[in-house]
């Protein structure tokens, strides 16, 4: 049988007497063409199926992306709302912050301004924040602090005063690991502390002037009672009046350190600077000090290059540096040596204090500097320390 589409051609093109002749004089030729219309039935029904999956397979995958568009669109809303939320309570909190607060945008101008700056400063219109800033802080160069906030360098006034009040203020540099993209001025209020920092100060230094006069009395009373035979030959007295010139140094080096402390911390303390002979002042601290090391059974030693050249310097603050960093060594150290090395490195004069002293961790190490700060050793040792020499 030939294909259902050549028979219908032969039925209409071929008369019947002649289709059996024809069909079987052109049999070969015959079954080509109706192979060939059976290929195409077969490669349509496949393209029908593939066709029909794939349209199957697309509707399946639309429903699919439908859904998953609706889940993202839900994501989104419910982070564009947490987002919205997250904003307002930050709107809040800067509103209502005691230190005022002012962004800038990566060209400087401002985006925002809270409520404690903008009546500090009486800010009416957003844009004029930086203009009203530079007024209200005349003494400052605003310009020149923005400039370098924006270029990725922070910066800090640490204290100034205008209008009666006493402010710092912080300009913080927003950036990626890239780019900076604004900054943000802080305006803080630090008068009250301030001002009890002062009167603080004052009474220290008051106080301390007062307690020197009569701390002096005291031991030049008590090296006068020694210098009496009597009192030498009596160990009991000798002994207590020792005590009572022990006690009263300690504590007009404490009175002296108040007050050089507060010269220092007010811009008072005044340098003499001149040209000494270091290893001459060394060896005359040292020998100062030896006895204090021979109490404790400590050597204290001067270590020196041959070559060491004068030095210049105010010689009683470098002398006072020394003393503190040495009574130091001794105070903390039980056993061994404390030795004293000068060096000299190019152009310059190095002296290095070492000890067999107790150790300090790095904890202790990171307030060595710092005023009324003793390490944790100190409640290990029996020493006294007030936590200003090093200071």
């Amino acid at each position: 049988m030939w294909h259902r589409v050549l028979q219908r051609q032969i039925d209409k093109y071929i008369e019947k007497d002649l289709v059996e002749k024809y069909t079987t004089e052109y049999a070969p030729f015959f079954s080509a063409v109706s192979d060939t219309y059976r290929h195409l039935d077969e490669d349509r029904e496949l393209l029908l199926r593939s066709l029909d999956l794939s349209s199957k397979e697309f509707v399946e995958l639309n429903n699919k992306l439908r859904l998953e568009n609706q889940i993202i669109e839900q994501k989104v809303k419910d982070r564009t709302q947490e987002l919205s939320f997250e904003q307002a309570k930050l709107a809040q909190v800067a509103e209502h912050m005691t230190t005022g607060a002012i962004l800038l945008d990566s060209t400087g101008a401002v985006t925002f301004i809270n409520r404690t700056a903008q009546e500090l400063l009486t800010v009416e219109d957003t844009s004029q924040g930086i203009q009203c800033l530079a007024h209200f802080f005349e003494s400052i160069p605003i310009s020149e602090h923005i400039a370098l906030v924006l270029s990725g360098n922070n910066t800090t006034v640490q204290e100034v005063e205008t209008q009666g009040n006493i402010y710092s203020l912080s300009f913080d540099s927003l950036a990626t690991e890239s780019e900076t993209f604004g900054a943000l001025i802080w305006i803080r209020n630090i008068t009250e502390p301030k001002m009890l920092e002062r009167s603080k100060n004052q009474f220290i230094s008051i106080a301390s002037h007062e307690m020197r006069t009569p701390l002096a009395i005291i031991r030049g009373n008590a090296e006068l009672l020694l210098s009496d035979k009597s009192i030498i030959d009596n160990s009991d007295i000798s002994e207590q009046v020792n005590s009572i010139l022990k006690g009263s140094v300690r504590l007009l080096g404490i009175v002296n350190d108040f007050l050089d402390v507060q010269h220092l911390e007010s811009g008072k303390l005044s340098l003499k600077i001149e040209d000494i002979d270091l290893l001459a002042l060394l060896q005359e601290i040292i020998d100062d000090m030896k006895k204090l090391a021979a109490e404790k059974n400590i050597s204290l030693e001067l270590l020196n290059d041959l070559d060491v050249p004068n030095i210049k310097v105010d010689r009683y603050r470098f002398q006072q540096i020394c003393i503190n960093i040495i009574s130091n060594a001794i105070h903390y150290t039980e056993h061994g040596s404390v030795s004293v090395q000068v060096k000299k490195e190019g152009d310059s004069v190095n002296v290095v204090f070492k000890d067999t002293g107790i150790a300090m961790s790095n904890e202790d190490q990171a307030k060595l500097f710092q005023k009324f700060q003793t390490g944790k050793s100190f409640l290990q040792s029996s020493e006294y320390g007030s936590g200003l020499g090093l200071y």
